[in-house]
């Protein structure tokens, strides 16, 4: 896969995309996208965080936490077959939860990614939508991140951790396409209101009650480009 070398290609990379919604939504057993939303978050976090899983108009809550996180499987994609399991804290469940549990709603009704881009945008300027408060932490480190970059390419993305860092900038870090030759060195995401500082794990949290619960209903990833190549 071809290496980025400037700032500008970096906060593109792994944006997931919300390209118009036009296939049904991607559903999965309550087992299997338990497992899943689950596998981004090792294993002292995922013990006691809540889980949401997608019903027939949205998500709603499967489990409760115990501790400070919740996790999901967001959709992505014109198929919705981009999938992106992620564990938040608090901070993250009050400045990003909120827009996805309002964003599955929209797709499900096959709203257009333009009007969503808008209701996005339109929720932070009434104050519907926040951006993050403070320092923290969303893990993304399941082996199963299928979503796709700036570009419309799907990409199989490594496991990483995101920190919150709203309009922080590559620049301000000095980063460059070097990051991705060393992986857990920082580069952002989405740089703005939801931006996030990324960092690559050495390695997947464990996924083998992934593989037992998902048997038969994971998409077919083997024309997915894996990232960092």
């Amino acid at each position: 896969m071809k290496k980025w070398k400037s700032t500008a290609a970096l906060s593109a990379v792994i944006i997931a995309t919300m390209q118009p919604a036009t296939a049904e939504v991607q559903r999965f057993s309550v087992e299997c996208e338990r497992a899943l939303a689950l596998s981004a978050a090792p294993a002292y976090i995922r013990d006691g965080a809540g889980v949401y899983v997608l019903g027939k108009d949205g998500f709603i809550l499967d489990r409760e936490a115990t501790n400070n996180y919740v996790c999901m499987v967001t959709r992505e994609g014109e198929a919705s077959n981009g999938l992106a399991p992620q564990c938040f804290d608090k901070i993250g469940q009050a400045s990003h939860v909120p827009i996805y549990l309002d964003e599955a709603k929209m797709r499900i009704d096959g709203v257009s990614a333009d009007e969503m881009r808008r209701a996005r945008a339109g929720g932070l300027v009434s104050g519907k939508y926040r951006t993050a408060s403070g320092p923290g932490v969303v893990y993304m480190a399941s082996a199963y991140n299928y979503v796709f970059n700036s570009r419309g390419d799907q990409i199989l993305v490594a496991p990483h951790v995101m920190y919150h860092a709203p309009f922080l900038t590559n620049e301000d870090m000095g980063a460059s396409g070097e990051a991705f030759d060393n992986p857990g060195m920082p580069f952002m995401n989405s740089p703005g209101p939801h931006g996030f500082m990324i960092g690559f794990t050495a390695k997947a949290t464990d996924s083998s009650d992934v593989e037992a619960a998902c048997e038969g209903q994971l998409p077919d990833t083997n024309d997915w480009q894996p990232f960092p190549g």
